[in-house]
C-alpha cells in the first residue's frame, strides 16, 4: 500500500501551506480542499474502501474528511511541532479566539431575530447564521471589535472559565437549536462534544446581562418549521399515490435494504482510510494531530499538556500542593494561556490595520453547508407554496 501511495501521490502535495508569514507558500484553503474532494471522487484507489460502506454516506464522508485533511495541511508545522514556527503556535490559536467575540454577537442577534424583535438585510431565513458563522470575518452587520471587548477576552483568558477551542469548527458558533438546549440543562444535547453552550458565551452573559436573550419565544424558527411541515406532509402523500399506482401497474418492487454501516470521517474508520489510503506524510500528520501514545489514550487531557510543556522554551514553574496529574494538566493550561494572552494585542492590531485599510477576508465556502442550506431553502419556499403563499420568506 505505501508502494501504491508513492506512485498515486495527488496534488494535496503541492499545497502544503508553509510558513504562514511567507504569502507565496500560504496555499488558499478552498484550493487545498478542491483538490482533496477531487481526489476522493475521481481516484479509482478509494473505491474498495467506499463500497464496503453505505453509499449515501459517501459524501458525507468527502465533505468532514477534506476538512480534517486541509487542517493538518494547514496548521502542519504546529502539528509536528517545528521549531521554526512554534511561535507561531500561540498567534494562530489567538487570532481564532479574537473571533470568538463577533460569533457571540453574532448568536445574540440571531436570539434577536428569531424572536422577530429586529430586522436584518442580509437575513432571509434562520440557515443564513449558519452562512455566516464560516465568514464571521466578513460579517460586516455586526459592529466591529471594540477595546472593551478585547480587554474582557483577555480577562476570559486569564481566568478559570477559560476554554480552549483548538479549531473554530470544534464548535458550531451558530447551532441556535441545539446550543439553547444545552443551556437550558439538555443532557442530550451534547453528546459528543460539539454543541455544549461554549463558556465564552456564558462569560460575555455573566458579564453583560444577555443571558435572558436564550429565553426569547423562536418566533420565525416555528414558523419555518411550519411550512417545512406542510411540504413533508405533502411529499409523503405524492410518495403514497405514487406507490400506488405503480401496485396497479405492476411495476412496484420494494427497495432492499442496505444493511452496509455508514462511513464517519472519525475513530476507527478514519484511521482506516489514513492509514490505508494516504501517503506517509498524511500519515504522520495524522498521527501528530492525534497526539495520543497507547499507553496514555484514555488521558488525553494530560497527554496534551505534557506535549505542551515539552515544546516550551523557557522554564516553567510547575503548579504546586495538587496531584501529579491535575499539577501538570494545570501547569500546561496556565503556560498556553499566557502565550495565547501576550499574542492577543497584536492579533487585535493586525485586525485594526486590516479594517482601517478595508481589506476583506477570503469568503470560506463549504459545499456541504450549501447544499444542506439550499435544500431547507427549497423545503420552506415549497411549503409556502402548497400552502397558497408567495415563495418568499416575507412572513
Amino acid at each position: 500500500m505505501k508502494e501504491e501511495n508513492k506512485n498515486n501521490k495527488n496534488n494535496t502535495d503541492k499545497l502544503v501551506p508553509g510558513n504562514p508569514r511567507d504569502e507565496d507558500k500560504n496555499q488558499d484553503i478552498k484550493n487545498i480542499q478542491e483538490e482533496i474532494e477531487k481526489d476522493l471522487r475521481e481516484n479509482p484507489k478509494y473505491n474498495s474502501f467506499f463500497e464496503k460502506y453505505h453509499p449515501n454516506s459517501k459524501d458525507l464522508f468527502i465533505d468532514s474528511y477534506k476538512w480534517k485533511k486541509s487542517d493538518w495541511l494547514k496548521y502542519e508545522d504546529i502539528y509536528l511541532n517545528s521549531e521554526e514556527e512554534s511561535v507561531f503556535k500561540y498567534k494562530i490559536m489567538a487570532e481564532e479566539c479574537l473571533w470568538q467575540i463577533q460569533q457571540k454577537k453574532l448568536f445574540n442577534l440571531q436570539c434577536e431575530w428569531r424572536a422577530e424583535n429586529t430586522e436584518l438585510d442580509e437575513i432571509s431565513f434562520t440557515g443564513d447564521f449558519m452562512k455566516w458563522e464560516r465568514n464571521i470575518r466578513n460579517c460586516t452587520f455586526i459592529d466591529p471589535i471594540s477595546e472593551d471587548e478585547v480587554e474582557l477576552y483577555k480577562e476570559y483568558i486569564l481566568s478559570d472559565d477559560f476554554e480552549r477551542v483548538y479549531f473554530e469548527s470544534d464548535i458550531e458558533w451558530q447551532n441556535y437549536s441545539d446550543l439553547k438546549k444545552s443551556f437550558h440543562g439538555d443532557e442530550h444535547s451534547d453528546e459528543f462534544g460539539y454543541f455544549h453552550y461554549p463558556e465564552w458565551y456564558q462569560y460575555y452573559d455573566n458579564r453583560f446581562g444577555t443571558s435572558y436573550l436564550l429565553n426569547l419565544p423562536d418566533i420565525r424558527g416555528d414558523k419555518e418549521m411550519f411550512y417545512s411541515d406542510i411540504y413533508y406532509k405533502n411529499k409523503r402523500k405524492e410518495i403514497e399515490i405514487e406507490k400506488k399506482r405503480k401496485i396497479r401497474e405492476g411495476t412496484y418492487y420494494e427497495q432492499k435494504f442496505d444493511s452496509r454501516s455508514y462511513a464517519g470521517a472519525y475513530g476507527d474508520t478514519l484511521e482506516e482510510f489514513v492509514m490505508n489510503y494516504e501517503n506517509e506524510k498524511i500519515q504522520r500528520l495524522y498521527r501528530a494531530e492525534q497526539a495520543m501514545p497507547l499507553e496514555i489514550e484514555e488521558d488525553e487531557e494530560l497527554f496534551r499538556a505534557l506535549n505542551t510543556l515539552m515544546e516550551a522554551k523557557e522554564k516553567i514553574e510547575m503548579s504546586s500542593g495538587e496531584e501529579w496529574r491535575s499539577a501538570i494538566i494545570n501547569t500546561a493550561r496556565n503556560y498556553e494561556n499566557s502565550r495565547i494572552y501576550d499574542c492577543f494585542d497584536s492579533v487585535y492590531n493586525e485586525y485594526l490595520q486590516r479594517s482601517q485599510m478595508g481589506i476583506s477576508y477570503e469568503t470560506v465556502e463549504d459545499k456541504s453547508l450549501e447544499r444542506m442550506y439550499q435544500h431547507s431553502r427549497k423545503i420552506i419556499l415549497s411549503g409556502r407554496k402548497i400552502n397558497g403563499e408567495p415563495e418568499d420568506f416575507n412572513f
